[in-house]
């Protein structure tokens, strides 16, 4: 073999080691992009997921330098990590940088940039005294669908060479893995303070608000609830209660009620039904719930909140006992009352001249007023023309004070109500006393 051909076997050696060098680089890239790729996926720790991005870009593209900024909303540096300098040095360079300079020019322009020596940009102005000596450059944006998210910087390749197209695309392809990483951060911060948000109202709710199995154990309960249900917390509620049909509800079949109708419909409201307290009292309480659904459209859990009306139940009842107490009060009285109303539902009063009437106050609520009055000073209901639930006749008014008369009758447009039992009987008396005086008269002895 000639000496030709040695040296072509020698080139061909270098060649092949040099492929297998940058084989062997290559995998090494893809791996630094799959493990880089994998950690970004499972970290929320931005600062600390950035700072792996911009070493592992200048590791790969051999810089010396690098320098990956974000930005918040107001387009100000948020967050700054850096590659290749010291804590000293960092802190000799001082605050972040304003973005008037290349990283502005990053930001705002179309592609990457690259440059032998950024010294000559116009761009590459505001570097403070203390930054180190930069000449070789590349640098490209960090962008979302919705706009810019700051930048990736590198600067001194090693050797003093300029950085490549392929560098170019490495940088580009780690500017995506940064800008996954700030959404991935930020979407993790806005769910956080969703949650905190969420728990805040869950706390300080006055209504109870709770999850259950439709078997009937709590998979979640608010401190609100626990109160209404006499517990300390939602932790002593939830281990104590595990049967909530048998040890919650005084009428167990309260709760069978309330699923059926929420299997039936999917949503109740307003639902009543007494429960036990930790102390064994019982207390009325109101519900609003919902049925939730899985993916096979099977009841996996029932939601809602309850209100204690406890002392809403009590005043209803005290209101229909004192309607009963009124009732009996009237139906026995030894005197009539006529309860009588106008044409617009006003009541009238017998002391005012002829068709005075008073108007309910302004905002009251539209009802038919009534008046009630002495059956001596209404019609009787056995003159012709009058009767119960039917016109009203002229009222007489009560005699005055001093005596006078009461003035005119007021006339009343709408319909008697009444007589009652004692009413009847007053109207009894009366004839009978009419029909004595008549017969006392001088003209019939």
């Amino acid at each position: 073999m000639g000496q030709g051909d040695a040296q072509l076997g020698d080139q061909r050696d270098r060649e092949l080691t040099s492929f297998r060098a940058e084989v062997a680089r290559a995998q090494d890239r893809l791996s630094d992009l799959s493990a880089l790729g994998h950690r970004i996926a499972l970290s929320s720790d931005l600062p600390s997921v950035l700072q792996e991005v911009v070493d592992a870009a200048g590791r790969m593209t051999e810089a010396r330098y690098g320098a990956l900024a974000v930005l918040d909303a107001e387009g100000t540096v948020q967050t700054l990590v850096t590659h290749g300098l010291t804590v000293e040095e960092r802190e000799r360079i001082g605050h972040y940088p304003h973005g008037i300079g290349l990283l502005g020019h990053i930001i705002e322009a179309d592609g990457p940039l690259r440059l032998a020596d950024l010294t000559q940009h116009p761009a590459a102005v505001g570097f403070p005294p203390n930054h180190p000596t930069m000449k070789t450059f590349i640098g490209c944006a960090i962008r979302d669908a919705d706009g810019p998210l700051g930048s990736i910087l590198l600067s001194e390749k090693a050797e003093g060479e300029e950085f490549t197209e392929e560098d170019e695309s490495l940088l580009a392809l780690l500017g995506g893995h940064a800008a996954a990483a700030v959404r991935h951060a930020r979407l993790h911060e806005l769910l956080v303070d969703e949650h905190a948000q969420l728990d805040a109202i869950l706390r300080n709710s006055p209504d109870g608000i709770f999850q259950t199995t439709p078997a009937g154990h709590y998979l979640s309960a608010n401190p609100a609830l626990a109160q209404i249900y006499g517990y300390e917390s939602p932790e002593e509620l939830l281990a104590t209660i595990t049967d909530i049909e048998h040890q919650l509800y005084v009428d167990p079949a309260r709760r069978i009620e309330l699923t059926q109708q929420l299997e039936r419909d999917g949503i109740v409201q307003g639902f009543e039904a007494q429960v036990y307290r930790r102390d064994g009292s019982v207390r009325w309480t109101s519900r609003s719930a919902r049925a939730v659904h899985d993916e096979t459209g099977a009841v996996s859990r029932y939601e809602g909140m309850v209100s204690d009306i406890t002392d809403r139940k009590h005043a209803e009842d005290q209101r229909e006992e004192e309607r009963q107490r009124l009732r009996t009060l009237v139906d026995t009285s030894p005197v009539g009352v006529f309860v009588a109303t106008d044409r617009a539902g006003r009541a009238g009063r017998a002391d005012e001249p002829r068709g005075t009437s008073h108007p309910p106050p302004p905002g009251a609520p539209q009802r038919r007023d009534r008046v009630a009055g002495h059956p001596d000073h209404l019609p009787e209901t056995g003159r012709p023309g009058v009767r119960a639930g039917g016109p009203a006749a002229p009222a007489s008014p009560p005699p005055r004070r001093d005596g006078a008369g009461g003035g005119d009758p007021v006339p009343f447009a709408g319909r008697l109500h009444g007589p009652g039992p004692g009413q009847r009987d007053a109207a009894a008396r009366r004839r009978r006393r009419d029909h004595q005086r008549h017969r006392g008269h001088p003209g019939h002895l």
